[in-house]
């Protein structure tokens, strides 16, 4: 069942197969497991990420459907059950009103007849049946195609910048063509004009770059509230600063070698 702040979801599980849906592996960090006496209590275990994420702990109150289930336990870091919150099946539908079911693990003796056991159930009940693979095939090709997108929408993004960057640099040399001039006239070469044009577009960049992830961080945090487990990396903090570096440096090269060329006898006579 979806919660109310629509990030997080309340499994029903049977109170003896709380264990199995854990993982042998993952033990109970503070409180207790669900056991046979909490068979139509409200109650629920969490996991860390939730629990991380929410800052709810052993004793907190957790509403479902209207109804508050208190945490009587809170699992250790691990994969299984990390971002779930899990209560007693028998509690939750009585709440829900309904005794049917959405989901059913189905766990094999034999690891290798996995697919087999998954086409068994579709032609036998005519149900959908997914294994583990299909579950990380399904991630993959979404994680690829969000991906994807993020690199055309990048991409579009970076090429307008660029065009931006590039048209504020040729008016910048536009409207210091005197002072250009000036500086050839007192003994600049072209190379120093190149190399100070450069370097104010590498200034710019970092400043740039500086400010995008500063709103950044104010993005992720709004964005952090609507979907759980986002966050800003010290790698993206470093690839954002490198790309903007890049962008404007790129974008700025022949603006500064058109400064660079300005012939100094037309550029003092130009008002």
């Amino acid at each position: 069942i979806l919660l109310p702040d629509m990030t997080s979801y309340a499994m029903g599980v049977p109170v003896d197969k709380v264990g199995e849906m854990v993982g042998e592996k993952i033990k109970i960090k503070d409180g207790r497991m669900i056991d046979e006496g909490d068979k139509d209590e409200r109650v629920a275990i969490i996991g860390s990420t939730y629990s991380n994420y929410k800052n709810t702990n052993t004793g907190d109150k957790i509403n479902i459907l209207g109804k508050d289930f208190e945490v009587i336990g809170k699992l250790e870091e691990g994969n299984s059950g990390a971002g779930d919150i899990m209560v007693p099946i028998d509690a939750l539908q009585e709440i829900s009103k309904t005794d049917k079911l959405t989901v059913i693990f189905v766990r094999v003796s034999d690891v290798e007849r996995t697919e087999e056991i998954a086409e068994d159930i579709k032609s036998t009940l005519g149900v959908e049946a997914e294994t583990s693979k299909d579950l990380v095939r399904k991630f993959s090709d979404m994680s690829s195609q969000i991906g994807f997108m993020a690199y055309v929408v990048g991409g579009i993004s970076a090429l307008i910048g660029g065009i931006g960057i590039a048209n504020t640099m040729f008016m910048s040399v536009s409207e210091r063509r005197r002072e250009i001039g000036i500086m050839k006239a007192i003994g600049a070469t072209k190379n120093m004009i190149l190399k100070q044009f450069l370097q104010e577009a590498i200034i710019l960049g970092l400043i740039g770059g500086i400010t995008g992830i500063i709103l950044s961080f104010f993005g992720i945090y709004v964005l952090s509230l609507m979907i759980p487990f986002v966050a800003m990396t010290l790698n993206l903090i470093f690839i954002g600063l490198l790309f903007s570096l890049g962008l404007s440096t790129i974008f700025s090269v022949y603006p500064a070698y058109a400064a660079a060329k300005v012939d100094a006898i037309v550029a003092l006579k130009y008002e």
